[in-house]
């Protein structure tokens, strides 16, 4: 039986050989574990690029929800990101910024405080780095290293961390 990290690196894998077709198809598309993200200069191209990824998926035995399949648009939401397909950049929604200020008041609020609490900071963060670049990785550094201890301890999700001068 196959846990949550090993299932997400099997299906991509098995994911890997589709969208290798796809592109040698020339259809433009971002990836992730099953969403797919597809953009093109027109929306005619887009629309047949879309139908035809669709057809292969189906041709594949995947098993497609139709509710999810939203029209063409110049502006799309893609893992948690307004995406521009004008200017090609990424833009953080307002709802998450929202969220990441809670969490973020509710971290430097408490001097001890819950591993999963940080772990959630740092999840919004990572999910920035599209929009704001590799520095994102860079400027969380220290903010990782207050995770570090509970790596090896028995407590694991359940443990409790305080910033570091750094963080």
């Amino acid at each position: 039986i196959l846990g949550i990290y090993d299932a997400v690196f099997a299906f991509t894998k098995l994911v890997r050989p589709i969208v290798r077709y796809l592109r040698s198809r020339g259809i433009n598309t971002l990836v992730y574990i099953d969403d797919f993200f597809i953009c093109h200069a027109s929306e005619h191209l887009a629309i047949k690029s879309r139908n035809f990824l669709l057809h292969t998926l189906i041709r594949c035995g995947w098993l497609l929800s139709v509710p999810k399949h939203q029209p063409v648009s110049q502006k799309k939401v893609f893992l948690g990101l307004t995406i521009n397909s004008l200017s090609m950049k990424f833009k953080i929604p307002d709802e998450k910024l929202s969220k990441f200020f809670e969490v973020l008041v509710m971290v430097k609020s408490q001097k001890v405080m819950p591993v999963r609490l940080l772990a959630q900071l740092l999840g919004l963060l990572n999910s920035f780095s599209r929009a704001l670049g590799q520095i994102v990785r860079l400027m969380t550094r220290s903010l990782y290293a207050c995770l570090q201890l509970t790596y090896f301890s028995k407590e694991r999700w359940a443990a409790s961390t305080s910033l570091s001068e750094l963080a």
